[in-house]
């Protein structure tokens, strides 16, 4: 009797877990599915489970249950689902730093569609085909490849992937030098080459995430980074002397001294507007050594330290978060000046467990 009543209690938890996983509530299905007998999951189950983990942060467990969703759906011959679990593999342990182990996943990927009639799950294979032409500089051979997951994700009605090889064709062009096809604005050149000599350029339009690839090739995954940052008013004499000072001995080719303008649209919005609060500030300054090792990276700690200490005085007391290290929680409410008060209680309204918490947050 105990036996039937607890296998109906876990049937009932599973059935609510499936309807989180539909309705993307995914911390619920986390919490449900945790508490299940993992021999009671299918493989849908298992990949369900593997996305809840990846969005609720619990990165090596979504690799866990992403792996036994492999195996189930490769035992029972479901080629297409197979392979996808197989470069959601790749794309996990490639994040993780561990490229030998994602390259296995890659070709398992390959082998599973390799006599699989044209479907959707191969666009990820033709923008991994792109990324790697593009690296050895083989950018007709990279374009091809974009295009070709385009017309894929077309003919497979799949809006989203159709987006990202958009992208993916952007990057290619970015990538050699070239600028076309909507993404050059001759008004905007003309207009910076009558400011002066020009050193250097590169000036185009693109998909916002493709920005968030720029750094990619100078700063990828696996290195150490100890940050600091600080927002000013102007450049003043003695932030400039900072940058003399400390810029020469930058750790590494990695290592960064970013001044980013804060200008245009961004001041035609109040500060206490939205939560950025720095809105009136000019310039938002950021500073990291960034080392292959975490022992280089500690030792280069002091080094940084040093160099905001350096600009403290010339800049506001605030910093970008993003620019902040886990030694700088104190300086939480200083960067969201008066809209603090306003935050800690949205935060305690919508968010009083603190699930999103990765960052330098706002504790409810």
């Amino acid at each position: 009797m105990t036996e039937r009543r607890s296998g109906r209690a876990a049937a009932g938890t599973l059935r609510q877990a499936r309807e989180a996983v539909a309705r993307e509530a995914w911390a619920e299905a986390y919490g449900l599915l945790h508490r299940l007998d993992p021999r009671r999951l299918t493989p849908d189950d298992c990949a369900a489970f593997a996305d809840a983990a990846w969005w609720t942060t619990h990165v090596e467990e979504s690799i866990v249950q992403r792996a036994r969703a492999y195996s189930g759906y490769a035992a029972a011959d479901d080629a297409r689902r197979a392979a996808y679990s197989a470069w959601m593999l790749f794309y996990e342990h490639q994040l993780a730093g561990r490229a030998a182990v994602a390259a296995g996943w890659l070709r398992r990927a390959r082998r599973h569609l390799r006599d699989e009639p044209e479907c959707v799950e191969q666009c990820y294979l033709a923008w991994m085909d792109t990324e790697a032409a593009q690296q050895r500089g083989a950018f007709d051979e990279a374009m091809a490849s974009a295009r070709r997951m385009a017309e894929i994700a077309r003919r497979c009605d799949s809006p989203d992937l159709h987006a990202m090889s958009v992208q993916a064709q952007a990057g290619v062009l970015v990538a050699r030098g070239r600028v076309a096809d909507g993404l050059e604005d001759d008004r905007v050149r003309a207009r910076l080459a009558g400011l002066g000599p020009v050193v250097g350029q590169h000036v185009a339009r693109m998909p916002y995430p493709l920005i968030n690839t720029l750094f990619d090739d100078l700063v990828p995954a696996g290195l150490h980074h100890y940050w600091k940052g600080a927002f000013s008013y102007g450049l003043p004499d003695g932030a400039v002397d900072a940058f003399v000072e400390y810029g020469p001995t930058t750790p590494s080719i990695q290592s960064v001294t970013v001044v980013f303008p804060i200008d245009g649209a961004c001041h035609r919005v109040r500060p206490e507007d939205t939560a950025f609060s720095y809105r009136d500030a000019d310039y938002s300054i950021a500073l990291s050594p960034t080392l292959t090792t975490r022992e280089e990276c500690e030792a280069r700690k002091d080094w940084v330290r040093a160099y905001h200490k350096a600009l403290e005085p010339h800049c506001a007391e605030g910093a970008y978060v993003n620019f902040m290290d886990a030694d700088d929680q104190d300086r939480v409410r200083a960067n969201y000046r008066g809209n603090h008060a306003r935050l800690t209680a949205l935060k305690r309204r919508y968010d009083p467990g603190n699930l999103f918490r990765l960052n330098h947050n706002i504790t409810p």
